[in-house]
């Protein structure tokens, strides 16, 4: 038989782009080269050493003298010397691989045969580590592996496998056995995408089955119409029909998957049990699987379309597959970045913050350790170092009151001051209630109530003018003070400095206690005791008649202005209960500021806790710690 070469289809892309797609070849295989074109393989290649073996055939390291390198040579396996379906598969597999030129794929340099007959092709010797085995020593904690091949380097790997992928989809070849131990990583970032045996043309009539076919077990390609290998097989494959290139897609879904969890999409050993699985469905989704690999809702979509069970519903070609992974890689290198600067930000917040807490330092170096880290968080809000700076600056006071912050309490304390000054000038015109009572007991001496009333106008008046001050004015409130401690210093001469004086002017001192500070409070308690004391000393000096005298039976009260008689137990009632009222309604209110002031620290220790997790609020005292 005449030597021919093998039949090629010319494939039109597009307008741009015109590739030769290689057929397959009949069952007839095809007519080697003239015989002396083989008659100088022996003497061009020195064997070197085994660098591995297939069903198929051996791969030996050899030394080509023509060119003075070393290349790696596929031969036969000699019991398939004879077999016309075995030398016809392993010659187009030399021709389709050496067809496809691109960088990712092994480039085949030389077919021949040796003296004693057996064919061979040579092609370039690759040195690295299978995808499979870096998965699978990444997956046991390896640390030497994990330094070198971190997540975002397989990433990119896997794009140029869809690439080289695609590549030779466009030329009309499915590789149809792609897995992890077919894809190669070299040690200078080179990729190769391995084993083209079961490659099919598109089209193209399928190899008749040969003695060189594997057995059926987990890992083999099953004989026959049905090719590829368990649990990377996509549905079609499953079937024995025409399978299209999107089952090499379905194939790169499960090897993804398997990048992002280190664990394979199908656990399944065996081909039935295999199908069963495929069958049922299978979620491809690796946040579920392995969420401490941190893959997104983003991965979890790339891989569900890649792997989806009807092919239209997949990726169309591997170049839409590569570019969604490469936008995923995108988006984390630009993530990377914003974390690159956070930290930046974070470590200037860190210094800021640690001079911030020094004795004497001014309030700008607090205001800068905010701005920055205000730019941390913004770019990466889950920066700790970030956070631990916030909580650092939150959990302690400066040692300057901020303006922002004193003008903030001004504002509240003139709230305070005109609530106050509103209740007081209610508390203050009651009091004028009890003239008519007095009238009502019986009067003796009529010319102290007239000084009791003034000066209870006078307490009602500038209390209410206090409340319509924009600002606490601290004379306002000594005015206040004064005119009402001598509104009960005159109750004192008008009953006596004994009866109900004491429970009034005691419910007095406390509400301006609690609403004054510094000097106003110390002038506050000066006039409460005076109110007391006033009365009692103008009578122990004999300034005043006594108000009371020891008998035999006790103690005997003598009033000056209003007569003792059986009404006078009812006023002493009414008045003790409203004593009694105003004085739980000031506790009160007190009680309520105190309360409310407490939730918001312990709403700002949860906001703290929140913000970073390992700080939790204190039951004791409700403070933060790290």
């Amino acid at each position: 038989m005449a030597p021919t070469d093998p039949p090629a289809l010319e494939t039109k892309l597009d307008s741009a782009e015109t590739v030769v797609a290689p057929l397959a070849w009949d069952a007839a295989g095809f007519t080697l080269p003239p015989e002396e074109v083989w008659a100088a393989g022996d003497a061009r290649y020195e064997a070197r050493e085994l660098l591995g073996e297939g069903g198929m055939g051996a791969v030996m390291l050899h030394r080509d003298r023509h060119v003075g390198r070393n290349v790696a040579m596929k031969t036969i396996r000699s019991d398939f010397v004879d077999d016309l379906s075995a030398r016809t598969r392993f010659l187009r597999e030399a021709r389709l691989q050496g067809q496809l030129e691109h960088p990712a794929i092994v480039p085949v340099y030389d077919i021949g045969r040796h003296a004693d007959g057996t064919a061979y092709f040579t092609m370039k010797r690759v040195r690295g580590v299978t995808l499979s085995e870096v998965i699978d020593k990444l997956q046991r904690g390896d640390a030497a592996m994990k330094e070198r091949f971190s997540t975002r380097r397989l990433l990119a790997a896997f794009g140029n496998v869809c690439l080289a992928v695609d590549y030779a989809h466009r030329h009309g070849v499915v590789h149809r056995d792609l897995k992890p131990d077919n894809v190669m990583l070299g040690d200078y970032g080179e990729v190769y995408v391995l084993d083209w045996g079961v490659a099919k043309v598109v089209g193209a009539a399928e190899a008749e089955p040969s003695a060189l076919d594997p057995p059926e077990d987990a890992a083999a390609t099953r004989p026959g119409i049905v090719v590829g290998t368990v649990g990377y097989m996509a549905p079609e494959q499953l079937h024995a029909v025409e399978v299209d290139p999107r089952a090499d897609i379905y194939a790169l879904g499960a090897i993804l998957f398997e990048i992002f969890t280190l664990t394979p999409l199908h656990t399944s050993e065996s081909f039935e049990s295999f199908a069963q699985e495929v069958r049922r469905g299978v979620e491809a989704r690796p946040s579920l699987r392995a969420p401490s690999r941190q893959a997104d809702s983003e991965v979890d979509e790339i891989c569900l379309r890649a792997t989806a069970p009807v092919p239209e519903d997949r990726f169309q070609t591997a170049r839409e597959l590569h570019d969604a992974v490469e936008g995923y890689l995108e988006g984390q290198r630009d993530v990377e970045r914003r974390r690159r600067l956070a930290a930046d930000h974070a470590q200037a917040a860190s210094e800021l913050s640690a001079r911030a807490e020094r004795e004497g330092a001014d309030l700008e170096e607090r205001r800068r350790a905010l701005r920055e880290i205000g730019r941390a968080l913004a770019l990466d809000p889950d920066s700790e170092q970030a956070m631990e700076a916030l909580v650092t600056l939150l959990g302690s006071a400066p040692a300057v009151t901020p303006p922002e912050v004193a003008e903030a309490l001004s504002r509240s304390e003139a709230e305070a001051n005109r609530r106050s000054s509103r209740f007081g000038a209610m508390v203050y015109g009651g009091v004028l209630l009890a003239t008519p009572i007095t009238l009502w007991l019986g009067l003796r001496d009529a010319t102290a109530i007239i000084p009791f009333c003034l000066f209870a106008v006078l307490a009602a008046g500038t209390s209410y003018a206090s409340s319509l001050t924009r600002r606490p004015d601290p004379r306002l409130i000594t005015a206040v003070m004064f005119f009402s401690s001598a509104m009960f210093a005159v109750l004192g001469l008008i009953a006596s400095p004994l009866l109900l004086v004491p429970t009034a002017v005691v419910a007095n001192t406390v509400a301006f206690s609690i609403n004054t500070a510094g000097t106003s409070r110390r002038i506050t308690l000066a006039l409460g005791v005076g109110a007391l004391v006033v009365p009692w000393l103008a009578e122990r000096w004999g300034w005043l008649s006594s108000s009371y005298r020891f008998v035999d039976e006790g103690m005997l009260i003598l009033p000056r202005a209003i007569e003792l008689n059986e009404r006078l137990p009812y006023f002493v009632l009414a008045a003790s209960i409203v004593a009694l009222a105003a004085s739980a309604l000031v506790v009160a209110r007190l009680r309520d500021a105190l309360a409310r002031a407490e939730t918001r620290l312990q709403l700002h220790a949860w906001h703290l806790g929140e913000l970073v997790p390992h700080v939790a609020a204190s039951p004791e005292d409700g403070t933060t710690g790290g």
